[in-house]
């Protein structure tokens, strides 16, 4: 027959297996919960980084573009502005050549005059030039940025 102390004591070392497998049970549990909330995050971050790159080659791609397109606007203001200072010149050189334009004048008025308008003119063009380069950079300037961050 079996006694109550043998009862008791064969109730405990169940109890106590019971508990151990319990505790083995809930902390494998909670490894396995901490292991899928671990890998979850480390999946975000991930694509998140994956983003991030996306959009960091996004955004060089844009950046590439507003570059080209600002040095092609940089390379036809200059030919537009050889094409003024050719024309100016060609002007200048029509009023110092022809003096049949103002034929009552004396000779050396015609040479005061034909100086005073060559003076006036390369001044003119000169500055209209400078002022039109640097309304220019600035509008390159513009266009590139608002290329590279739209919006």
């Amino acid at each position: 027959m079996i006694t109550q102390p043998v009862t008791i004591i064969t109730h405990g070392i169940v109890a106590v297996a019971a508990a151990a497998g319990a505790w083995v049970w809930q902390a494998n549990s909670y490894e396995a919960k901490l292991a899928a909330v671990q890998t979850e995050y480390a999946q975000a971050q991930a694509r998140a980084v994956e983003h991030a790159h996306a959009e960091t080659l996004r955004y060089q791609h844009q950046a590439d573009t507003a570059a080209k397109n600002a040095a092609k606007r940089v390379r036809t203001l200059a030919a537009y502005r050889d094409i003024l200072r050719w024309s100016v010149d060609g002007l200048r050189g029509d009023l110092a050549e022809n003096p049949a334009n103002y034929a009552e004048a004396t000779e050396q008025a015609r040479a005061d005059y034909t100086a005073a308008v060559s003076a006036v003119l390369s001044d003119c063009a000169g500055e209209v030039g400078d002022l039109a380069v640097k309304a220019d950079g600035h509008v390159i300037d513009i266009r590139r940025l608002h290329e590279q961050w739209p919006e």
